[in-house]
């Protein structure tokens, strides 16, 4: 059984799985099969929150990267030590002679509130924004690093992966939550209290 790193601050907050194959020549159509596989089987539990792919832009490249999406610590626990993974993971031999590599990140970095009391936004608007802005992000910069960068395709993976956490982290997150600041920590309208103890409808 493979274990989630467990830290105190991203219990409740939603995560993301890097999960690293180096497929072997010839093998694209097993890998394609088995993340459609995968992904449909992860559907069946709760908190996921979808599955996107990183594929080489070099041919010289074998890695290709799964990217698997829940809402909380539990939910991907859950996954991680279900036997439908196990099962699933016990399949990537028919692609890859190489042991999957696995890392893991927190989405809740990214929404971290600058004071210490502010409210974090609900997990479901984490996830959508995220990914939202993540997916244009791995599908255009790694082509266009190929375009630009002639090195070798380890590097290009490197500076890829560098641009994004760099883009994510200091232009798009910051500008994309100070543009949906109002949405993200809005809640349903609640109705107040009478004297009686019974709640009343907004604007009654």
């Amino acid at each position: 059984m493979t274990h989630t790193p467990r830290h105190a601050a991203d219990i409740g907050a939603p995560l993301t799985v890097f999960a690293r194959h180096n497929v072997l020549p010839g093998k694209d159509p097993e890998f394609e099969a088995w993340v459609q596989g995968i992904s449909a089987a992860s559907e069946q539990f709760e908190g996921y929150g979808g599955t996107e792919v990183i594929r080489p832009v070099e041919k010289t490249s074998r890695e290709f990267v799964a990217i698997f999406r829940f809402d909380s610590y539990d939910n991907l626990e859950a996954w991680m030590q279900s036997t439908a993974r196990e099962t699933w993971i016990s399949r990537t031999n028919t692609f890859s002679d190489d042991p999957t590599r696995l890392d893991y990140h927190s989405l809740e970095f990214w929404f971290q509130p600058k004071q210490g009391g502010a409210q974090r936004p609900p997990r479901h608007k984490m996830a959508l924004v995220t990914t939202l802005v993540i997916w244009p992000l791995v599908h255009f910069v790694p082509p266009a690093v190929a375009g630009v960068a002639k090195s070798p395709p380890i590097i290009i993976e490197a500076l890829s992966v560098l641009i994004i956490v760099l883009l994510m982290t200091y232009l798009l997150m910051p500008a994309v939550l100070r543009l949906l600041a109002g949405w993200l920590l809005s809640s349903p309208p609640k109705g107040r209290t009478t004297r009686h103890g019974a709640r009343s409808r907004p604007g009654s």
